[in-house]
């Protein structure tokens, strides 16, 4: 034990004999009234006071230096997840009771020359204390993923401060979540010693390994689900595999299973009849004495929207643009066009236009309205599209500018100054171009685009109104060729341009730029087609479907009627399951109006949820919306306990594999390993005295009783 000062020992001597050479002044200078020991007395508490507080300035430190023996550490590693759960619970002798096989490997562990710390870990890891029997007690074997990789490095992170010597895993080796074990292995610092538990044969199952859909749907259109089924240890045998909606069956198949290991793919289908989330079970019938049922099911959803985006193609005459278009959008699932060729001032070769074009998404003009055209045409269209219809007019042969411009000019982004003969020139992006989501993804094209054969457009003086972008225009012309405008929810746009046939036929040493005019048009109409969401109020979860072992997050957006971002509002979510039960939140602000929201974990099923966003009694909006909650079927994907896994993860770290029988040899393998050993540590503690408030105090005293004595005695 010592002390030091933050300042020389001199500067605290040169301090004290200054001090006491005052007080001694001082006091020699003092009434003759005081007595020889009294003003001795005087002195002694003078100079101690002043003695502790120049000792305090010096700023000392305490240090004690001790050293002590930590005994090594054994981090027993404990899987908790579900595949090593009760797959045979009636039957504790089954060879499938595999909890009793962990417990039994934890009361089998042998005295070391060291202690042990248990952990269990599955999704995450957490510390089970010192004791075997406790730590046995405390396994629940219902984690729904495997992560020995994070178990691992978990350990490490958790015994920093221990004398860490080596791990020890019990587990069947079925990690499904993380980093390879193999790779941490190779780089940990401490031997990793194994044990396989669960069953190593290979036994009979049957389980539906993967099933998946198209993410959107339409109602009344027919979508495909695809599932793949895995049998083990089959005999051939014929099973049935269902497309269940709750207890209705919405389509089944019969397969025979492939002899011994193999699966098999099903093409089921179904047809949604509304609008929403939409979830759905794969189901496979068992086999005779398989291991586990619950992988017969898996869960698939998709988001069913009203309609697929119902476009109408109005051509003023034929030509070869209007085939080329159409072609694109039918290459769409997600489009539905029909075609109308002009064949008469009032009539078309595809007979009449629908009596309503209200579930209409979209309408393209292609040369239309002709000068041949009736006004009632003109005016079907004029009011459809005057009642919230997006539109794309393009340019062609048949058009008449003038018409154009005087029946949709005011829904058009731009508007025609004078007409005059077109003009060829080639294009180029604009600036606004080049972040605009219809030229997304053609970045190697339009760096190309000045070998493009150049187009005819239409001449005269073109201008963007306002709130309109032009992102293409004439090279040179100053011209817009491609415009486009947002307006109060409603989109238009056009193409000046009337030889883009031209551009879906590039000849073959333009072969690297085929892909431009057929993406341009299925952007432009994705855009165009797509409501523009004004809302206030946005919030939605993550993911449309969670599993059991994942919190289910929300996020969401806030704005003003100005669609300004609103960062203080207090924005409350309800979630309801299929009883009607209701569970209230409050979603956290991160500001900039984005607010955030984790609602833990939640059983299975199927919920709703409605948000609504407010400031001082002021309401801004609601939203609302649907999600599910499924098993999660990862932990019984592979059932066969992987018993080479767990070698290779042993060797590559230097480390023992064992069998639950044989894992009383550990206690020898340990007391051979010289790194499993006691470490010596020095502690060195310091203590700043400065900042002991006792020694101040005793320093106020000393100079307080001074005062007093001095008081007494008559003293100024």
């Amino acid at each position: 034990m010592s002390f030091s000062l933050g300042y020389s020992p001199i500067l605290l001597l040169l301090s004290l004999l200054i001090a006491g050479g005052l007080t001694f002044w001082m006091y020699q200078t003092a009434a003759h009234t005081v007595t020889g020991w009294q003003r001795r007395g005087m002195m002694g508490l003078r100079f101690f006071a002043l003695a502790i507080l120049l000792f305090l300035l010096m700023e000392p430190i305490w240090q004690r230096i001790t050293e002590h023996s930590q005994p090594p550490v054994l981090a027993v590693l404990l899987d908790n997840s579900l595949s090593l759960s009760d797959q045979s619970a009636d039957d504790e002798d089954d060879p499938r009771h595999f909890p009793d096989q962990v417990r039994s490997v934890v009361d089998a562990l042998p005295a070391i020359d060291g202690e042990f710390r248990f952990f269990s870990f599955g999704s995450e890891v957490n510390s089970l204390g010192s004791d075997a029997s406790s730590a046995s007690g405390a396994l629940s074997f219902d984690e729904e993923r495997t992560d020995i990789s994070a178990g691992l490095q978990g350990v490490r992170d958790r015994l920093s401060t221990d004398n860490l010597q080596g791990v020890l895993v019990v587990s069947d080796g079925l990690y499904n979540t993380g980093r390879n074990p193999l790779n941490v292995a190779e780089r940990y610092p401490h031997a990793i010693h194994t044990v396989v538990v669960g069953d190593t044969t290979e036994q009979r199952d049957v389980l539906v390994q993967r099933a998946s859909t198209n993410e959107i749907a339409y109602v009344d259109v027919e979508q495909p689900v695809e599932a793949t089924i895995r049998a083990t240890g089959a005999r051939a045998e014929t099973v049935t595999v269902s497309l269940r909606d709750g207890d209705a069956i919405l389509d089944e198949e019969s397969i025979t299973l492939p002899e011994g290991n193999g699966e098999r793919t099903v093409s089921l289908s179904f047809t949604p009849s509304e609008e929403g989330l939409k979830q759905l079970d794969v189901v496979v019938s068992g086999i005779e004495a398989q291991i586990t049922d619950r992988n017969n099911r898996r869960s698939v959803g998709t988001q069913v929207l009203e309609r697929r985006r119902q476009v109408l193609l109005v051509s003023g005459g034929p030509t070869p643009t209007m085939g080329a278009v159409r072609r694109v959008l039918e290459a769409d699932e997600d489009v539905e066009v029909q075609t109308f060729t002009q064949r008469t001032a009032t009539s078309f070769y595809e007979g009449d236009l629908p009596e309503t074009l209200d579930e209409k998404s979209l309408v393209i003009l292609l040369g239309f309205p002709s000068s041949a055209t009736s006004p009632e045409l003109v005016d079907r269209l004029q009011q459809a599209v005057e009642d919230g219809l997006p539109l794309l007019y393009i340019h062609s042969r048949h058009g008449a500018l003038d018409q154009v411009a005087t029946t949709l000019g005011d829904w058009l982004p731009v508007s025609l100054d004078t007409a005059s003969g077109s003009q060829e020139a080639r294009v180029e992006v604009t600036a606004a171009g080049r972040g605009h989501s219809v030229l997304e993804g053609l970045s190697d094209e339009i760096a190309a685009m000045d070998r493009l054969p150049p187009l005819r457009a239409a001449g005269g003086t073109w201008e963007e109104t306002p709130d309109a972008r032009t992102l293409l225009e004439l090279a040179g012309e100053n011209q817009p060729l491609l415009t486009v405008r947002s307006r109060a929810g409603h989109r238009s746009a056009t193409w000046l341009g009337s030889n883009l046939w031209d551009w879906f036929t590039l000849p073959e040493e333009l072969a690297e730029l085929d892909a431009l005019a057929p993406t341009l048009t299925s952007n432009l109409v994705e855009w165009l087609a797509t409501d523009e969401d004004d809302r206030l109020v946005r919030v939605s979860p993550t993911e449309l479907e969670f599993t059991g072992s994942e919190s289910v997050t929300f996020e969401g957006e806030v704005y003003n009627e100005s669609l300004n971002p609103v960062s203080d509002a207090t924005v409350r979510l309800e979630i309801e399951d299929q009883a009607g039960d209701t569970f209230p939140y409050t979603m956290e602000a991160l500001g900039n109006g984005q607010y955030r929201l984790d609602a833990g974990t939640l059983p299975e099923g199927r919920y709703s949820y409605r948000a609504t966003a407010t400031r001082d009694e002021t309401e801004f909006g609601t939203d609302a919306g649907n999600f599910q909650v499924e098993q999660s079927v990862l932990e019984f994907l592979q059932t066969r306990a992987d018993a080479p896994f767990m070698r290779q993860l042993a060797n590559r770290s230097g480390g023992t594999f064992f069998i639950p029988e044989d894992v009383e040899r550990l206690a020898d393998i340990l007391d051979e390993d010289s790194g499993f050993s006691a470490k010596e540590q020095t502690l060195r503690t310091e203590t700043p005295l400065w900042h002991l408030p006792w020694l101040m105090l005793l320093a106020v005293l000393l100079l307080a009783a001074e005062w007093a004595w001095r008081k007494r005695a008559g003293l100024v």
